[in-house]
């Protein structure tokens, strides 16, 4: 039978013996500035046509549950 964890609140020393076996991978910043003009505007746009939509959006959204996956692609 499998241990589970104990009952009460966590350890004060860290993770005990388990060993982590991932670490994180963050991108710096300096990578996400370095965006591509053409990747920049197409997001750019891609963001200004929903908030011109955005009424007609929020309408699909609350009058059927499905609709506005139709209306927003």
């Amino acid at each position: 039978m499998a241990r589970g964890k104990p009952k009460g609140r966590p350890r004060l020393g860290g993770r005990g013996r388990r060993v982590q076996q991932y670490k994180h991978q963050a991108e710096s910043v300096g990578k996400k500035l370095s965006l591509a003009a053409s990747s920049y505007q197409s997001k750019r746009v891609q963001v200004l046509r929903w908030r011109r939509e955005q009424s007609k959006l929020e309408e699909a959204a609350s009058a059927h549950k499905e609709e506005h996956k139709k209306i927003g692609r």
